[in-house]
């Protein structure tokens, strides 16, 4: 697959054995509301069946005691 190179693309996992085998984005974007600057953490991960549309989707956020979601 010829994926778009973009500075926000994730090439290597930390720790897993291989790098990943689809487009894989994260980063921040930052956005400024009311002379004040914030910036909402994102994660991207494309769906790479040949029918995107009808792909599905699981969401997953993990926190508890001690640990932040997002």
């Amino acid at each position: 697959a010829a994926w778009i190179e973009h500075p926000h693309r994730v090439v290597n996992l930390p720790g897993a054995p291989t790098a990943p085998n689809f487009p894989l984005y994260s980063g921040f974007i930052n956005v400024n509301v009311y002379d004040a600057d914030y910036n909402i953490f994102y994660v991207l991960c494309e769906a790479i069946r040949s029918d995107p549309q009808n792909a599905p989707l699981v969401v997953w956020l993990n926190g508890g005691p001690g640990a932040s979601s997002l």
